[in-house]
């Protein structure tokens, strides 16, 4: 990909903002619906409403679910759905709709999108892709506690936790491959993984950190069909057998061994050690050939891990998921997927932009693009809406729907997107209005389906 390109070019932000439009249309969540409908009913708030209305909460963050309502209500022409319904309704519904629901339409959206485009970020992995299609991080996140709560709760002083989730980062797209919630803290980040395992794509190449570099999980990522790159924890024994390769680059001594992983399973591995002035690294990976993953990737690729760190703070930062508006976990999960679809869509639309610009997509500043992409989502909608209202209006004329690309120029300057450059550490969430000893409670577990 060049390099070379003109920081003043104008990036069409509306061919961006459809790409939402394009993939999460009414067939695909009503076909979610069918397929985990048992005994449901329909509402006014059906899923297609409801999954309307909280994409158009995470792009638009109002201050309250009250305000966004009456903007519904009240205005059809606004970013949310039209529902005639009371806010009651609504979340009476959110409350008995499962969450379910919304996990299956992030999932049939992360298909449609993998099917549909192209893996543009990390290109610097192309050699390690041509060996393993997927390169998929794993990662959990505990959720941030709710913060607004009923007056009836306030001399309560335990701090309510909506649960975890469970990321699986699709390393060379950029966005989510999967991802999974839980509504309490009662399960880990391992117990987690180890049932995410049977659901990934087979064949495909995991990163984790030091909690899963033990020869119990690395035995089951390979029985799952899976290769694993993983951080050596340092309670973990290996036997060395014979050194593979010693490399030494920028000042730092890369070692290759093959070992016998784990003082009791003895299951074979590779050990890459890494040393860099008076600290070390050690890897931990079950492709035992250094043809197909040599040394120096597996550094590599470690590095690219923290790729999922900075979706987290991205879902939480950019897409506002430190604050959840409903305290029940069916509410809480409903904004949790629907920030997931906003997300992979926006990461989407970054990987287009950049290959548009020849640049790479990380170039690309998510705090800066994202601002700009929710108010093109909201004049696209009421685009929409008006020509909609233009045919009901006139029947009996045959209207040419006008291509707003071309009928209105939503644009910006490529310069004005482009992440700034940062110095020292990755930047970390500040959290100093919390207490020192919070006592945690869960929020209340989902209804039972009937």
């Amino acid at each position: 990909m060049a390099r070379e390109s003109d920081p003043d070019q104008q990036v069409d932000l509306l061919a961006v903002a459809e790409i939402l439009n394009e993939h999460l249309d009414g067939a695909l969540v009503r076909s979610a619906y069918e397929k985990l409908r048992t005994t449901e009913r329909e509402r006014t708030w059906t899923l297609n409403h409801m999954m309307s209305f909280w994409v158009a909460v995470t792009l638009r963050a109002p201050p309250s679910l009250g305000q966004a309502l009456r903007e519904a209500a009240g205005s059809p022409t606004s970013i949310y759905p039209h529902v005639t319904a009371s806010p009651q309704a609504f979340f009476q519904r959110s409350s008995s709709m499962r969450w379910e629901f919304f996990a299956e339409v992030f999932r049939a959206f992360t298909r449609s999108i993998r099917e549909a485009e192209k893996p543009r970020f990390a290109s610097h992995q192309r050699d390690v892709a041509m060996h393993f299609e997927n390169i998929l991080v794993l990662d959990g996140s505990n959720l941030d506690p709710v913060a607004r709560r009923l007056k009836i709760l306030w001399k309560d002083m335990s701090t309510p936790i909506p649960g975890a989730m469970f990321a699986c980062y699709d390393l060379r797209r950029g966005a989510l491959a999967n991802l999974w919630y839980e509504p309490t803290l009662r399960r880990g980040e391992l117990a987690l993984a180890r049932e995410a395992l049977g659901q990934l794509p087979a064949g495909a190449l995991l990163l984790g950190d030091r909690l899963y570099g033990t020869p119990k999980f690395l035995s089951e990522v390979q029985e799952s069909g899976h290769w694993g790159v993983f951080r050596k924890q340092s309670q973990v024994k290996c036997r060395s057998e014979k050194l593979l390769g010693r490399f030494e680059r920028d000042g730092a001594v890369l070692e290759d061994w093959r070992v016998e992983l784990g003082k009791a399973a003895g299951l074979p591995a590779r050990l890459i050690r890494l040393r860099r002035e008076e600290k070390t690294y050690e890897y931990v990976t079950s492709v035992l050939d250094p043809e197909v993953l040599s040394a120096e990737a597996i550094a590599d690729l470690y590095r690219d891990r923290w790729q999922v760190e900075r979706m987290f703070q991205d879902l939480k930062t950019v897409l506002n998921l430190k604050c959840f508006y409903c305290g029940n976990a069916n509410a809480v999960a409903m904004q949790i997927y629907a920030a997931a679809i906003v997300y992979s869509a926006l990461r989407i639309g970054q990987g287009r932009i950049a290959y548009g610009a020849s640049i790479e997509p990380e170039a690309i500043s998510t705090q800066k693009l994202f601002p700009l992409l929710a108010a093109t989502a909201a004049t696209l909608t009421t685009l929409e809406y008006g020509f909609f209202r233009t045919e009901l209006e006139n029947p009996e004329v045959q209207l040419r729907k006008p291509d707003w690309r071309t009928a209105c120029r939503l644009r910006t300057k490529l310069k004005d997107i482009l992440a700034d450059k940062t110095r020292g550490k990755r930047p970390r969430d500040k959290r100093s209005n919390a207490p020192r000893r919070p006592r945690w409670r869960e929020i209340p577990p989902p209804p039972e389906p009937p």
